[in-house]
């Protein structure tokens, strides 16, 4: 697996803000925008992207219905998609206008052992490993989640997640672990008028 794109940072904590698949952390969006798609008459989709860019890019951040932040996409070229990936589409979690986190979906369960030697060669080792119980489709299975806690970064994998084929990973800044949380405390106060 070649996770050598993740991060362009040694293990640990880096001085500056952390870039990962060139996507500078807290700092708006610096690599190319994806095109539209070139329909099969010709003309060019205004709402479809290219399937496979020729280039890593991003497709624009839009609002979401149940969340307090914004979500974009990453898209990689077919022949460049880190081997961890699911496909080769991950989302971008943008506050204000800055990329404040990745969520990717990952490779399965058979994988795990694999990812996380890879996010440990670019995170370091994990601050913590632990065997969970993971419930998709509400049928429980055993699953591993690992985590790196860094001042100014969270990252945490689950080798499965809302579908038992695939995991996630999940690259947080404070910034964005913070609206996290406050919109899950809110969503468990209104739980709890119900």
């Amino acid at each position: 697996m070649a996770l050598a794109a993740l991060a362009t940072v040694a293990a640990g904590p880096p001085a500056a803000p952390w870039t990962v698949f060139g996507l500078e952390l807290g700092k708006p969006a610096s690599i190319p925008q994806c095109q539209f798609k070139t329909l099969a008459n010709g003309i060019k989709s205004q709402v479809v992207y290219e399937d496979d860019p020729a280039q890593v890019c991003v497709e624009p951040d839009i609002e979401l219905r149940d969340a307090p932040w914004r979500r974009g996409a990453i898209n990689f070229p077919l022949r460049q998609s880190p081997a961890f990936l699911w496909g080769n589409t991950g989302f971008t979690l943008v506050v204000a206008g800055k990329v404040e986190g990745l969520d990717l979906d990952t490779m399965g369960y058979a994988h795990s052992a694999a990812i996380i030697r890879e996010l440990t060669a670019k995170f370091g080792r994990p601050t913590s490993v632990e065997k969970i119980t993971a419930t998709p489709s509400g049928i429980a299975v055993p699953a591993i989640e690992a985590t790196w806690r860094f001042p100014n970064l969270h990252v945490r994998y689950e080798s499965i997640g809302t579908d038992i084929q695939y995991g996630t990973i999940l690259i947080e800044t404070p910034v964005m672990q913070a609206l996290r949380r406050a919109h899950a405390r809110a969503q468990d106060a209104q739980r709890s008028k119900l």
